[in-house]
């Protein structure tokens, strides 16, 4: 699971320790193979419903016909709704034909900044006119919202310019961190190799962890690259799926790194993996936010990222300004510059680490962001 998975779990999980019943629904697409989901699972905090979202054009806009009637039957099941949270305008275009009167939608992503068309593969016909069917879309959902909600101030002036004039000024809140999953092991050198061996790992090497979907956005092929820019004590670990990764293979094999980057799939426990690393590296060339980078901060992993200056869309460094300790960046979007980042943040000041990651971490609460949605919506 990746950033967005595990935070959509953790409001679940804090919702209903509020006292509510909660509702998940979204499509059966998964999005690392392409498979199908189930389309009803069920855990203590919440019960997700997918809607069928098949492959092709007719596919992608049957999809919200689909969503659509998956609320319907939702509405007739549960009778009424106290709060409709969307974190897609997919859904959030679909609690309005199916007739629910207010949304929050929390926005994930600007698709006119995150998909925009800048190499050759997507200046190709197919992928133009699903970007812009996309920005329409999405600048739709942004219309019928009740209330918009952003994570960063980039975040907020990019929704400014693709809904050129919102119904309502987006309002700015912070996510919050699952603590008793992400945090810092006190464990003793004998205890993190164990853990290290758990998952396969070799226990002599400095961990710097990629995680998260392999696709072209996140530039995971840049991590690998910087690999070879680095001695043999640093091993890279990539964990996660998508249409990357047989290009990731190819460029192992190509600088020669089979025995310093080892491949994991996706995992539901992706604390294990933050617990064994040494350096969390985020190479995304677009982030609305990065909920990875508080799970890496909280989890006591220092952050290699790239700087705005780099070409870079990101919040990484608003994220952690004023925290210089939690996170070192590359200015110049290649191999050597990420590099550069990661062996400062593997030789960081612990103490100078744990100071400000306490300063860091108290202000981002799940119970802040649901009183903040409550409060907003007017359902306290």
């Amino acid at each position: 699971m990746g950033g967005v998975e595990n935070s959509l779990h953790a409001l679940s999980k804090e919702l209903f320790n509020a006292g509510y019943k909660v509702i998940l629904i979204c499509s059966d697409r998964n999005y690392v193979d392409n498979s199908r989901l189930d389309s009803l699972e069920q855990d203590k905090y919440l019960t997700i419903r997918r809607y069928h979202y098949r492959n092709g054009l007719f596919g992608y806009l049957g999809q919200y016909r689909n969503c659509v009637r998956e609320l319907i039957a939702a509405q007739s099941r549960e009778g009424h709704f106290d709060l409709v949270v969307s974190r897609s305008h997919i859904t959030t275009i679909g609690a309005r034909l199916a007739g629910l009167k207010e949304t929050e939608f929390i926005v994930p992503s600007v698709t006119m900044f995150q998909d925009f068309p800048n190499t050759k593969v997507k200046l190709k016909a197919r992928f133009l006119a699903k970007y812009i069917v996309d920005v329409i879309l999405q600048y739709v959902g942004f219309r019928v919202a009740t209330r918009l909600y952003v994570y960063s101030d980039s975040m907020r002036r990019q929704v400014r310019i693709h809904c050129a004039f919102p119904r309502r000024v987006p309002i700015s809140v912070s996510p919050g961190i699952d603590r008793e999953r992400f945090c810092e092991r006190d464990w003793t050198t004998v205890e993190r190799d164990a853990a290290k061996t758990t998952l396969d790992v070799p226990v002599k090497k400095k961990i710097i962890l990629c995680l998260g979907r392999f696709s072209n956005e996140k530039q995971f092929g840049l991590a690998i690259q910087a690999i070879a820019e680095l001695d043999e004590d640093f091993l890279l670990v990539l964990v996660g799926g998508g249409p990357e990764k047989c290009l990731y293979n190819e460029l192992i094999s190509e600088l020669k790194l089979k025995d310093r980057v080892i491949i994991f799939p996706p995992t539901r426990l992706p604390e294990a993996y933050y617990a064994v690393s040494d350096v969390f590296v985020m190479s995304s060339k677009y982030e609305a936010f990065g909920q990875t980078l508080l799970e890496a901060t909280a989890s006591g992993v220092p952050v290699a990222a790239f700087s705005r200056a780099s070409g870079v869309k990101t919040a990484s460094e608003e994220i952690y300004n004023s925290f210089s300790s939690l996170a070192n960046f590359a200015h110049k979007l290649d191999a050597k510059s990420l590099a550069d980042a990661i062996r400062r943040s593997v030789s960081v000041d612990r103490e100078e680490f744990r100071v400000e990651q306490k300063k860091f971490l108290a202000k981002y609460s799940w119970d802040r962001l649901r009183h903040d949605i409550e409060r907003a919506a007017g359902v306290e």
